[in-house]
């Protein structure tokens, strides 16, 4: 059927740090600030936005960003426990 796209299924992506130092990992769109500590372990996870978008991972020299969607609610674990993230303020 032309124009129809199918739903996406649940978004999910996950990161392990088996580097010696941290690293910061931001969920956007509404920015939170993650560390993962090396040997964590994190996931995020969503249903996809009304758009029907999936993630969007950028990897930057010190950071990663992962852009989940205006409209949806990502959740996060590191190492198996749920994680606030800190908010961006500024």
């Amino acid at each position: 059927m032309f124009g129809y796209r199918r739903k996406l299924p649940e978004q999910r992506q996950c990161f392990e740090n088996n580097g010696e130092a941290p690293v910061e990992i931001w969920i956007e769109m509404i920015p939170r600030r993650y560390i993962l500590q090396p040997g964590d372990k994190m996931e995020v996870w969503a249903d996809p936005p009304p758009t029907n978008e999936g993630f969007t991972t950028i990897f930057h020299a010190d950071s990663i960003q992962v852009y989940a969607g205006w409209d949806c609610d990502p959740r996060v674990s590191i190492n198996g426990v749920p994680a606030e993230g800190i908010a961006q303020t500024d």
